[in-house]
């Protein structure tokens, strides 16, 4: 029996060097760009990666 927690694809690509280089950009904005899940709830600041692509998917 595997007792691992699952990963998806977004934690895979977390340390991505253009994951890391957008949440150097957001955080130029002010906000606060959250690559990987976490247990803490999230602020009005935090834009998690699910966010971000449907952000991205709409202006292309």
């Amino acid at each position: 029996m595997n007792s691992q927690s699952p990963i998806d694809l977004a934690e895979l690509s977390a340390h991505d060097e253009c994951q890391q280089s957008l949440e150097k950009d957001i955080q130029e904005l002010g906000f606060n760009y959250r690559r990987k899940r976490s247990d803490t709830s999230t602020k009005s600041t935090d834009i998690t990666s699910c966010i971000a692509a449907k952000v991205m998917l709409a202006v292309w």
